[in-house]
């Protein structure tokens, strides 16, 4: 039986994630793409049923199949019934016919079912922003990725302080550029004697280089760090997971005497093809997405259990997988015994020691790497690039 896919293509994450599973749970595959271009391309060899997109296709990038568009919020039950509108042949399967009732002793009680109390969720991980510049949001944004952390806006001093006794956050984040704050280390030493902000590592950022008063209040301190505008998101990610780790980090630089010649623009991504990935996990799947993305490779999000079905399909560029997901080790095995998929690298990612990772992975593959958990996107794209650049030696 022919494979059903559904493409979808929707920039925000929450959105796409939210579609994504509303299309596995109706029985039908979901294949990601950047853009609506990447979506066309892949059309040609999926043959999918339904696209899914918060933009209109033009004639060019419209595939042979409905489209759908949805908006930026998502409404999984309203999703569910466009779909089986669209798509009458995906509805779920039926699920499994209950036990046969036994029987029941004359004038015995009916036994009363206790449902299981669902676990209750985990709390959430806060950082307070205080910065009145739009740019600061996205570059934290990016930086955060992987990281678990939801952000919570504040406006100056006073809302900082109040949001902090609300939300018990794990870091600040503070803009000295905000009005106000014209004595950066006036600003620092109020934010230690507020009570609810005295304890909380704090991430301090100002378009100008700290001064020598600044510049002593940082010094050896754990829970402080300074950064100068502009802010480069691996600078900032290295910056927060070092507050929260409480490593101790060196103070600020003095400032350059002449500013360096600026920066020739990075080129533009080499187009690799497409990367399977069976990674159940949103949040690693995010950073998986942005890593694959700078390094040229479009992602389609896969079934484990149905991943060497859709291989003969895809023949993608790379494999991403959980090397914790059940099979994901066989499959390898699988792949490498079969002629024509012999050659597609894999790359692992797990959340393990370097000895769990030998038992599961046999030596001497030159198309096989792995990546420790929390990832690092600059680790995955270097390790995609290099996958996936020249046939291994």
């Amino acid at each position: 039986m022919a494979l059903r896919w559904v493409l979808i293509v929707i920039a925000d994450s929450n959105a796409m994630t939210d579609a994504e599973e509303v299309v596995r749970g109706l029985g039908l595959h979901a294949a990601i793409a950047p853009n609506l271009a990447q979506a066309a391309t892949q059309a040609r060899s999926l043959r999918p049923v339904l696209l899914i997109s918060d933009q209109k296709p033009d004639a060019a990038s419209a595939p042979p199949c409905p489209v759908l568009i949805v908006g930026a919020t998502i409404d999984r039950v309203q999703l569910k019934a466009q779909i089986l509108a669209l798509v009458p042949e995906g509805s779920p399967p039926p699920s499994p016919a209950p036990p046969p009732a036994t029987a029941t002793p004359v004038n015995a009680p009916e036994p009363v079912p206790t449902p299981a109390a669902p676990p209750p969720p985990p709390p959430k991980q806060w950082m307070v922003i205080t910065s009145a510049d739009p740019g600061v949001a996205a570059i934290v944004d990016l930086a955060l990725l992987g990281l678990g952390l939801d952000t919570a806006s504040a406006a100056d001093a006073g809302q900082t302080a109040a949001k902090a006794s609300e939300l018990k956050p794990q870091l600040i984040l503070c803009d000295l550029d905000l009005p106000g704050l014209e004595d950066a280390a006036a600003a620092l030493a109020n934010l230690r004697r507020n009570p609810g902000t005295s304890a909380v590592p704090l991430l301090l950022i100002a378009s100008k280089d700290a001064d020598e008063t600044l510049s002593k209040a940082v010094a050896g301190d754990k829970t402080v760090r300074f950064l100068k505008k502009p802010l480069d998101a691996e600078t900032l990610r290295l910056e927060l997971s070092r507050l929260l780790g409480g490593e101790e980090t060196p103070p600020p630089a003095a400032p350059e005497p002449a500013e360096p010649a600026p920066a020739a623009p990075p080129a533009a991504p080499v187009s690799r093809g497409a990367a399977l990935v069976l990674e159940a996990d949103p949040a690693a799947r995010g950073v998986l997405e942005a890593a694959l993305k700078d390094a040229g490779l479009s992602m389609i999000a896969g079934d484990p259990a149905q991943a060497m079905s859709v291989l003969f399909d895809l023949k993608p560029a790379l494999i991403v997988s959980d090397l914790k997901a059940p099979g994901a080790a066989e499959l390898l095995m699988s792949v490498r015994m079969d002629a024509l998929l012999c050659a597609i690298p894999f790359l692992f990612v797990a959340d393990m020691t370097p000895q769990e990772v030998q038992i599961l992975l046999p030596g001497g593959d030159p198309a096989t790497r792995f990546a420790k958990k929390p990832l690092d996107p600059a680790v995955v794209k270097t390790l995609a690039v290099a996958l996936t650049s020249a046939p291994p030696a």
